[in-house]
């Protein structure tokens, strides 16, 4: 056990296997453990900080690595079949001299556990806070990526080569690279990804927030991208060469480009799904024939599947401030809101959605014209609050406000999406309440009654008095129909916490 120790200043510089780990080096089986350590100005080619290699997994608690540097590969930890796990360990202003993990480097299954660390300032080639290589899936929980830098992609974390790393509760701010600046997934690399951040994050190429290319297909739940933003398109997520993410519940607001795809770009039969998610003021400003897609951009056989999803107050300068598709890309949309959004040519349909051949069935388009399909609508679906610029009318200042995107009494989106979908346990929207409420699923990406028994979107006493009717407490359903309005949780019961959910919506 070493307990507030310093490694200051020290070099591994012998060549060979004498060249890694300038503060430790650990190998065949050794994990000690690490309390309030600081590994502060050491170099090695590998690992300057530390090097954990064969098996050897440490646990380090309150450790702290800054300004360690490699000469090749991990600037602050190097882990080579090796999975050591860190709580509350800090990478400040570590270097990659030669190559990539300028913060750690993850190599051959490596699949370190790190809980509530944090990532500023790192730098690499590519890579410039964490590099996961080979297989190496790391488990990140409530851990922070700022500053960070990549020379080439990556600035936060690089995935290569059927790396699958799992982040939950993650942030990811403030990162630069040429594409990729939040997270840069390429060969078969599709990490697990919930409730985290994307924000602030610069590309000089592609991807602000995150890039996936060769059939990495990452899984997202609740994330949210947000003032990202990329020269040549997709700002909050670029997703090129088979490569089809999953995404549920995650929002896209406030991204640019000055080309195409401000929240999100899918190129060469890149195709991914998307349900309840929410893009708004999305720009791209870029002109010419081929570009646009405020919201999204589809180009060359690229084709998304969307349910559930709203998209307002997009803009492109020149085609489809919501959507554009171009070569051969035809999304599909299922229960969708696609409104206020603005190109070239005002607010019409195709400003809504240019090019290709749509196929949309229960969807709100303002000013539908051409688009055919069963149940589509071109009626105002009257939101809770449109986004506005503020005070000051200038978008990307503090006084933003994307609005509020969830329906209002009234709405001509309630109950007129798809009749077929079914009330199916744990299928929620948004805001994580049941997706099918009052007998037929809403247009858009919320779905409007929660706590309201009767449907009229106004929780009262008569509500209040079917909610004690429902109460099952934590013995689980079937409750009686209409019983999923007060079933905050979505959890099958109607219990106290379900109770103090309609305490808050009654502003009790």
């Amino acid at each position: 056990m070493i307990i507030n120790c310093a490694f200051i200043g020290n070099a591994a510089d012998g060549g060979g296997s004498h060249d890694g780990g300038g503060g430790m080096y650990n190998s065949s089986s050794s994990s000690p453990r690490l309390t309030n350590c600081t590994f502060l100005e050491n170099t090695a080619f590998r690992g300057g900080g530390l090097y954990n290699n064969n098996f050897s997994s440490p646990s380090l608690i309150d450790c702290m690595f800054s300004e360690n540097s490699s000469g090749n590969n991990g600037g602050g930890m190097f882990n080579d079949f090796s999975s050591p796990t860190l709580i509350n360990c800090t990478f400040i202003d570590n270097r990659s001299n030669g190559d990539v993990g300028g913060g750690m480097f993850n190599l051959f299954s490596s699949n370190p556990k790190l809980t509530n660390c944090t990532f500023d300032g790192n730098w690499a080639l590519e890579g410039g806070g964490m590099y996961n290589f080979s297989g190496s899936s790391p488990i990140l929980d409530n851990c922070t990526f700022s500053h960070n830098m990549a020379i080439d992609n990556g600035g936060a974390m690089y995935n290569y080569n059927f790396s699958n790393p799992t982040l939950n509760n993650c942030v990811f701010h403030g990162n630069t690279a040429n594409n990729g600046c939040g997270m840069f997934n390429i060969d078969s690399s599709s990490p697990t990804l919930h409730n985290c951040t994307f924000t602030g994050n610069s590309a000089d190429d592609y991807g602000g927030g995150m890039y996936n290319t060769n059939k990495s297909s990452p899984t997202l739940t609740d994330c949210t991208f947000s003032e990202n933003s990329a020269v040549f398109g997709g700002s909050g997520m670029a997703n090129f060469n088979k490569s089809s993410p999953t995404l549920n519940g995650c929002m896209f607001h406030g991204n640019s480009t000055i080309s195409s795809g401000g929240g999100m770009c899918n190129i060469n039969m890149s195709s991914p799904t998307l349900t309840n998610c929410t893009f708004s003021v999305n720009k791209a400003t870029g002109a010419g024939t081929f570009v646009g897609g405020g919201g999204m951009y589809n180009i060359s056989s690229s084709n998304p599947v969307l349910t559930n999803c709203t998209f307002n107050g997009n803009t492109a300068v020149e085609n489809g401030g919501g959507l554009c598709n171009r070569l051969r890309s035809s999304p599909t949309l299922y229960n969708c809101i696609l409104w206020g959004n603005i190109d070239s040519g005002g607010l019409g349909e195709t400003a809504q959605i240019s090019g290709g051949v749509a196929s949309l069935s229960h969807s709100c388009v303002q000013e539908l014209d051409t688009l055919a399909g069963e149940g589509n609508i071109g009626d105002d679906p009257v939101f809770v609050r449109n986004p506005d610029p503020g005070p000051d009318e200038v978008w990307g200042t503090d006084d933003d406000d994307y609005g509020d995107l969830r329906l209002t009494t009234g709405s001509p989106s309630i109950d007129t999406g798809d009749p077929s979908a079914p009330l199916e346990p744990g299928v929620t929207d948004l805001d994580g309440h049941a997706r099918v409420l009052c007998g037929r699923v809403d247009m858009g990406a919320y779905e409007f009654g929660v706590g309201s028994f009767d449907c009229d979107g106004q929780p009262d006493l008569i509500d209040w008095a079917h909610f004690q009717a429902c109460y099952t407490g934590m013995v689980l359903g079937p409750y009686v129909a209409g019983c999923e309005s007060f079933d905050f949780e979505y959890d099958l019961d109607v219990d106290l916490t379900d109770f103090s959910g309609f305490q808050n919506i009654n502003g009790q």
